[in-house]
């Protein structure tokens, strides 16, 4: 690329392109050099790789990238890669150590709370990653955490790390320490849900119109919206409406009821079990599209091949909806773009909800237009009869210019 004079020119030509302001260059990049770029003509990303004698603050290095990328943008995508010379590889991981959690958030689901409570140190290019708890490093390797630390420090500082993940010295003790906290925790919830049953059998058994879904004791704590739960809580009130309601006969005997809650900030599963016949009164009660309140313990389910947060609630009640939304426009439309459950991973309403609603906004006709291929669908034409709406059946489909 030519001489150290020939890069230091090239580097000021780009932090001066970029507009980093000098107040920014003078303390930190006057022994900086563009030691080497490369460039791709068919996706347009550069890799910009920077030579310093001397750390960047971690804050103004987040301020250099961003502000000469902005810039540049309409030229190229940049990555910038910093290599220090004379900079021990602990004081980099330390340095940008919150960087990489900032990016390990942003690229791996689900890694804010445990991750953020790990220790690390670096020796001899490894790096040791010290673990809270049992649970956490078991999350950590599903998760793919110690590839995600040998790439990020590997694509932007050059670095060559190994990583090694274990539970710390006092983690242990302090997993086992939980463990036997959260089982008194689920003893106290089945005396009270023993209880309530009881007092329920107790009542007049033919009185069916007095059954409610009402689980354990009545909510008065106010909701959180399900966008904030990010890790495991001991006890939290979210409230939402159901989607997704499944239920499967378990090999002892329970029923175990599956379903999604949405507040549309997020969305959270849910897990029931019914044990006996009064359980399965009230948890039947249990609805797409009803709103429903609940309080109880959110864990991650280490059953899933990758671990997800699910709440098992100890205490739940139904709640008025919100107020439903109305057409009041004077000419009614007719929606002909529509995708329901038959199109995986584009949406969770079935058709009869949406008839209904399209019913009850006095539209005259509804079109459904899954993609993929046209379905043969009797649950659609049975509702739109119901409903009084006719059904229009159409299909979104995939072309392919093949002349």
């Amino acid at each position: 690329m030519g001489t150290t004079e020939d890069k230091r020119k090239r580097f000021e030509l780009l932090m001066k392109q970029g507009e980093v302001p000098a107040n920014l260059v003078e303390p930190y990049f006057l022994d900086g050099v563009i030691e080497q770029v490369e460039t791709s003509r068919a996706s347009k990303d550069w890799k910009i790789t920077i030579l310093k004698d001397s750390l960047v603050p971690s804050e103004i290095y987040r301020t250099f990238c961003l502000r000469i990328q902005e810039k540049m943008s309409h030229i190229a995508k940049i990555r910038f890669v910093f290599r220090y010379n004379g900079v021990h590889e602990a004081e980099i991981v330390q340095e940008y150590w919150g960087l990489f959690l900032e990016w390990a958030h942003r690229e791996i689901p689900s890694v804010n709370g445990w991750m953020s409570r790990a220790r690390h140190e670096v020796e001899d290019g490894q790096v040791l990653l010290s673990m809270s708890d049992g649970m956490s490093l078991e999350l950590a390797r599903k998760k793919g955490i110690d590839g995600a630390i040998t790439r990020f420090f590997g694509q932007y500082f050059d670095l060559t790390l190994r990583v090694k993940m274990q539970v710390g010295d006092n983690g242990q003790a302090a997993y086992e320490e939980f463990e036997q906290k959260k089982r008194e925790e689920e003893r106290e919830v089945i005396e009270q849900l023993m209880s309530s049953l009881e007092a329920e059998m107790d009542s007049d058994d033919d009185d069916e119109e007095a059954i409610k879904l009402q689980v354990g004791y009545d909510i008065k704590d106010q909701p959180v919206p399900i966008q904030e739960i990010q890790d495991e809580e001991k006890k939290i009130t979210i409230q939402g409406t159901i989607f997704g309601l499944d239920r499967k006969e378990l090999r002892n005997g329970s029923t175990l009821f599956t379903f999604n809650l949405t507040d549309f900030s997020d969305s959270l599963q849910m897990k029931m079990f019914g044990k006996t016949k009064d359980d399965l009164k009230v948890l039947g009660l249990l609805e797409n599209g009803k709103w429903v309140k609940a309080r109880g313990r959110v864990e991650y389910d280490r059953f899933m091949q990758v671990p997800e947060l699910v709440m098992i609630p100890s205490d739940l009640g139904e709640v008025s909806s919100p107020p439903s939304r109305k057409d009041n426009a004077a000419e009614k439309r007719v929606e002909f773009h529509l995708h329901t459950t038959m199109s995986t991973m584009d949406a969770v309403t079935p058709i009869d909800r949406y008839i209904k609603t399209a019913a009850a906004w006095g539209h005259k006709a509804i079109a459904v237009s899954d993609h993929g291929g046209v379905q043969c669908y009797p649950e659609a034409a049975k509702n739109a009869k119901k409903n009084g709406i006719k059904m229009m059946y159409g299909i979104e489909a995939n072309v392919v210019n093949d002349a």
